[in-house]
């Protein structure tokens, strides 16, 4: 099997190459548009809807990434085919953008005009850990930290700032490891689950 490859603003790395900057508003501020893509049977599912929505996620957050949503989608495809090689012929597979501002300016005026950083790169789909779950069920704990309200950060923008669910997956393994977190909402209505990555 060939060695996957990231795509990083008009470059491709090996994936052990692949690096930002400290200074990028990815890694200063946690400021980055996401998306993941799943495929079934290697093949892109809805790959349109998903690059919609990162737009839609970049327009609110008054991020350029001056690329047309049709080129990132040429791109997209092109990442994915050229790591397709790395997988097994049965073996399905994410599809991942992360779009930052780019770099951080000294200044912190963020109204400066800067280049965006556009990642896209692919990750095997191992979903392993929640087959027992799907058979026996999951104890399902609801941490003490609150989703955070929509008048705090818009919803309609998905991004790649992990902190509060990190925290809230935090209290609830220490109820019990192997517990799934149930996220509420400020008036405790039911609002997400910690989403398939394991604290």
């Amino acid at each position: 099997m060939s060695a996957r490859e990231v795509y990083i603003s008009g470059e491709y790395y090996p994936e052990s190459e692949a690096k930002v900057s400290v200074f990028d508003s990815a890694v200063m501020l946690g400021d980055t548009a996401t998306e993941s893509t799943r495929t079934f049977l290697q093949k892109p599912f809805k790959l349109g809807d998903h690059i919609k929505r990162l737009y839609q996620s970049l327009k609110i957050m008054r991020v350029d990434p001056q690329i047309a949503s049709e080129e990132m989608t040429r791109i997209t495809l092109e990442v994915f085919e050229r790591n397709l090689p790395a997988y097994g012929p049965d073996e399905d597979l994410w599809i991942v953008h992360n779009i930052s501002r780019g770099a951080y300016p000294p200044s912190g005026d963020q109204s400066t005009k800067r280049m965006p950083t556009v990642i896209i790169h692919t990750a095997p789909m191992n979903l392993d850990y929640w087959a027992e779950f799907y058979v026996r069920g999951c104890h399902a704990v609801t941490p003490v930290s609150r989703m955070m309200p929509a008048q705090t950060l818009d919803p309609k923008i998905k991004n790649r700032s992990r902190l509060s669910y990190t925290l809230a997956e935090l209290e609830v393994k220490l109820v019990d490891p192997r517990a799934q977190g149930i996220i509420l909402d400020m008036d405790g209505f039911l609002a997400e689950n910690k989403g398939r990555w394991t604290a």
